[in-house]
């Protein structure tokens, strides 16, 4: 989705003092009080702010970390932006059009980005450009780096592709509708995303199909894999699916809007995913809230919060 207004969002950084994942609140105004199409947030139910940064646009591209704390991520200002660890600014690099796909970060430093004038970019650790594949759509598909470095993604041209570190193609697979999603790989090399056309699917690692299952609505979620081979995922027929390593439904769980965030799984099994019907809900423990309203977190396949630390989150608002 296109805005014709370049709004500007800001990328903060919460310090809680408890935590938020086991944390319920009364209501909404506890957390959010949205004033314009960007939102402010209220911390004083949660914790403080300790910085934050001002873009030039909406930020619906979800952060990603370094090893040194430095934080990477795209905005609807067309622009790749590097931070340090205390907000300040890194380098930008500018693309043709919005960034709502996520970050990768290579093994080397190499930095990989979609863009929505359908380039996947690979820039150097310093911001400089390294090379760009074009397809023949927008990219809002995060990449996803395999043990070899084969970067997949995919690509609203419908195709899902794999290139090498280098650039250079490697294959593609053609689906029936975009291919927004954030893949995942399997322990055995199986490549895992979904697709505007109702299926979710699975490919061998040299892009073979394996095998395909479908939903009742379009998929943009991204994959999660479960420690033991789980594959989770959600779709806009209103449900987070949970889908056995054989491409069977292991169980599926009901909400009140389309799920379109990357599900995320804490270390007891607990998986924790955004939907339109306003909150993130683990669906192993009833009634268990997230704590956050839709508001702040866009539901255009970005997850909601990165840690820096045990204490620490990062919020696009």
């Amino acid at each position: 989705m296109r805005y014709k207004l370049f709004l500007p969002s800001l990328i903060v950084i919460i310090l809680f003092i408890r935590s938020i994942a086991i944390a319920e609140f009364k209501s909404e105004k506890e957390i959010i009080k949205s004033k314009r199409p960007e939102y402010s947030a209220n911390l004083a139910a949660a914790g403080f702010l300790e910085w934050r940064y001002l873009t030039g646009g909406p930020v619906q591209s979800s952060p990603k970390l370094d090893r040194g704390g430095n934080i990477y991520f795209g905005c609807n200002d067309n622009i790749l932006y590097a931070l340090t660890p205390n907000g300040t600014l890194k380098w930008s690099f500018s693309t043709g059009d919005f960034i709502q796909s996520s970050p990768a970060l290579a093994n080397d430093g190499t930095i990989y980005i979609g863009s929505n004038d359908g380039y996947l970019y690979a820039l150097n650790p310093d911001g400089s450009f390294k090379w760009s594949y074009t397809t023949g759509g927008a990219i809002q598909s995060s990449p996803v780096l395999g043990g070899d470095g084969t970067i997949y993604f995919g690509s609203k041209d419908k195709d899902f592709y794999a290139l090498n570190p280098d650039g250079s193609f490697k294959w593609s697979y053609t689906t029936g509708g975009q291919v927004q999603s954030k893949s995942a790989i399997g322990s055995d090399g199986t490549i895992y995303f979904g697709s505007k056309d109702k299926d979710f699917y699975a490919l061998n690692p040299d892009g073979s199909f394996k095998w395909s299952y479908t939903t009742g609505g379009a998929i943009s979620s991204g994959v999660a894999i479960g420690s033991d081979s789980t594959i989770y995922f959600g779709s806009n027929d209103n449900n987070l699916y949970a889908l056995n390593p054989i491409g069977t439904l292991k169980w599926k769980y009901a909400v009140g809007g389309s799920v379109q965030t990357t599900p995320v799984l804490n270390r007891s099994g607990i998986i924790y995913f955004g939907s339109d019907d306003s909150y993130s809900v683990p669906p192993k423990v009833k009634r268990l809230l997230l704590g956050f309203p839709r508001a702040i977190f866009p539901m255009l396949g970005s997850s909601p919060v990165y840690p820096l630390n045990p204490r620490s989150l990062f919020v696009p608002i």
